[in-house]
């Protein structure tokens, strides 16, 4: 028979891991024109071929990285932009000139942002991908023409104080307009993330460890099915 004691400090264990299990969660902040989501991680991925459905376990933060090449029925690693290592396994992409960056999550959990599209394999990368460069150590790259005045819903990966966050427009605005808000907002570190109608759904887990989903319209949209890859902060 197990003791009071053995009972009770089962007890505890039970109640500490399910603190702890629930304590990964997303902050939400809200500044002029964007939003803010800072999961709180103890390690971050890239997904490649499927997306992690809405409210996997061990998941906290789910969106779209990497362009996508061509709308293919089967998925191949070459149609990613550029290269990228997912779950520790470097893959050839194809080469995407609009790509001006990096973003990488090491084994000892540090991160770099970086201002080419080179990995430093050294330092033993869980996760890399390649983008648009932003903003790098406080300096805003050259605005990207092609997108300068295109209005729509924008998003990045970016650094500020130290912390990662996912950093979106509030409504729809320009490429322009987006960066200057991100100056605003003053991130230290911005990559852009894979955004339009079917590559811009997400999800999260709120505060509450509720599962929130964004832009969830974006599953009937065409290009949906098309997705190939997915930047994964997990608990």
């Amino acid at each position: 028979m197990k003791t009071i004691s053995t009972i009770i400090i089962a007890f505890i264990m039970t109640i500490t891991a399910s603190c702890n299990h629930t304590s990964a969660t997303t902050r939400v902040e809200h500044s002029s024109g964007i939003v803010a989501y800072y999961p709180q991680f103890t390690s971050i991925d890239l997904a490649v071929e499927q997306m992690p459905a809405a409210g996997a376990d061990s998941v906290i933060f789910c969106c779209e990285a990497a362009f996508t090449g061509e709308l293919l029925d089967s998925f191949k690693h070459t149609n990613i932009a550029d290269n990228h290592i997912a779950g520790g396994t470097l893959y050839k992409g194809y080469t995407c000139p609009a790509n001006t960056g990096a973003f990488s999550f090491f084994n000892d959990g540090s991160w770099s942002f970086s201002a080419d599209k080179r990995f430093d394999l050294s330092r033993h990368p869980i996760m890399a991908f390649c983008q648009r460069l932003l903003i790098i150590n406080g300096v805003t790259q050259p605005v990207w023409n092609v997108l300068r005045d295109k209005r729509t819903i924008y998003r990045a990966l970016c650094e500020k104080n130290g912390q990662l966050c996912l950093v979106q427009t509030t409504q729809v605005d320009t490429y322009a307009r987006f960066i200057a808000l991100l100056e605003q907002y003053q991130v230290d570190n911005a990559i852009y993330l894979d955004m339009g109608a079917g590559w811009n759904y997400a999800w999260y887990r709120d505060s509450n460890d509720k599962i929130i989903e964004i832009f969830p319209e974006s599953k009937q949209a065409p290009n949906y099915r098309y997705r190939t890859n997915w930047l994964v902060f997990k608990r």
